[in-house]
């Protein structure tokens, strides 16, 4: 399940996603998330990834991606109309090749079990073991669905 987003002068492709509210457990944000921007009913069934995002000088916020499987339940992929403007179901093995489709997408989507877990430092650019990540900010960002889901 993926999705466009726009902003002024850019339009790209991701996986669903979105902030944790205050008290929310996190499977039920994401979740939300998917609701809110597919209408896709769906449920978490396993974290299969975490990344880190460090911010940078002109960014000073750092992210923690948690890339979760979710088993689609209900519903046809449809966009809200303000943070989606399309949705679609698109294959696995089709979807890294999407045009504009995001790094963060390309890497949940087709990663392996040693790159999902992983940390990215803006000074090196370089992949570290995610073993201390220091973030401030609750982020979810992605989820991928599971091979049988619709």
């Amino acid at each position: 399940l993926i999705i466009e987003r726009q902003a002024p002068g850019r339009t790209w492709w991701q996986i669903p996603g979105g902030f944790v509210e205050v008290d929310e457990p996190i499977h039920a944000a994401i979740e939300r998330e998917v609701l809110e921007e597919t209408g896709v009913v769906a449920r978490a069934v396993d974290v299969v990834g975490f990344r880190h995002a460090a911010g940078t000088p002109d960014r000073p916020v750092a992210n923690i991606y948690v890339v979760f499987r979710l088993e689609a339940l209900s519903g046809e992929p449809r966009p809200d109309g303000e943070e989606s403007f399309r949705a679609e179901f698109v294959p696995r093995e089709r979807a890294t090749s999407v045009p504009g489709l995001s790094a963060m997408s390309i890497w949940a989507i087709a990663g392996d079990s040693s790159t999902l877990m992983t940390s990215t430092s803006p000074s090196t650019s370089s992949r570290t073991s995610l073993k201390n990540p220091v973030a401030n900010s609750a982020r979810i960002a992605c989820c991928a669905f599971s091979e049988g889901a619709a």
